[in-house]
């Protein structure tokens, strides 16, 4: 009996492991599947960790507050088990902004996806106000975000936004964008843009699978941009921090592997894998 009830105990522990519940322990907020993550968050106090059970939540998401926005993780065939889609065209599922304070935003285990064109001849819900466009997430401001896990995939516009501030991209995907993997300008209000990716895949983008605009800090290191529609990698402008691409996979992107120009900055673009690109 005694080995019987282990080997129960063991195939339970595996299961939680697999659906990323065992990572929900520290959950300040639960929600369910079709459950509005706005009302959630806005509702929680600031520096929440929100978490959220396998399903798809419908929403497009704005917030000024610090916060941790946190999924149910992999299932066993490595598809996302909680998916946030876009529920109005023209706008992106996540925006953070803030123009006054600096703070933290974490999103882990989960994906952003379906941000669809406002219209057919208008892209934009809003033609006046970057941040109003179907891409996946939008950082703008003095904000220090880390993607975690995240997937962010079928977006109209651009997979990742990042409008000044800072971001850590790890281990996620940014695939499928209509426009730009990541798009990371330093031209803004809020100063430099800096951006560290490392063990992720940029793929199968419209146009670019990551351009940096501006001032800011660049690090790309081991990770993959493929199949994008224009370069893998492009820089343009005059910059005034360090940028570091090591590592990296960068291969049948219809442009060049890696893009400068006008670049006035300091830059080590160690040994990658760079080949068959337009």
């Amino acid at each position: 009996t005694g080995l019987l009830i282990l080997g129960v105990v063991l195939i339970i522990i595996q299961a939680d492991a697999r659906t990323g519940l065992g990572q929900q322990s520290d959950c300040d907020v639960r929600l369910g599947s079709g459950q509005s993550v706005q009302t959630a968050i806005d509702d929680a106090d600031e520096g929440s960790m929100i978490c959220l059970e396998a399903g798809e939540f419908f929403d497009n998401i704005l917030t000024s507050k610090a916060l941790t926005l946190r999924g149910a993780g992999l299932d066993e065939d490595g598809n996302w088990l909680t998916v946030i889609k876009s529920a109005e065209p023209g706008t992106a599922v996540f925006v953070v902004s803030n123009a006054g304070r600096t703070f933290d935003v974490a999103l882990e285990d989960l994906e952003m996806t379906g941000a669809e064109r406002f219209s057919d001849d208008q892209l934009c819900a809003s033609e006046d106000q970057q941040t109003v466009c179907p891409d996946g997430v939008v950082i703008n401001g003095h904000i220090n975000a880390t993607l975690h896990n995240v997937r962010i995939s079928g977006n109209a516009d651009d997979g990742l936004n990042l409008l000044g501030g800072s971001a850590t991209v790890e281990n996620s995907v940014i695939e499928s964008s209509g426009d730009l993997g990541i798009f990371q300008l330093g031209f803004t209000e809020y100063g430099a843009a800096n951006l560290i990716l490392s063990d992720s895949q940029v793929r199968d983008n419209g146009a670019d699978g990551s351009i940096i605009i501006g001032p800011g800090k660049l690090e790309l290191v081991g990770s993959t941009f493929s199949g994008n529609g224009d370069d893998g990698i492009g820089l343009i402008g005059s910059f005034s921090q360090e940028i570091t691409i090591s590592q990296n996979e960068v291969f049948k992107n219809a442009g060049e592997g890696i893009y400068l120009e006008g670049a006035d900055v300091e830059y080590v673009i160690e040994p990658n894998n760079i080949r068959q690109n337009g």
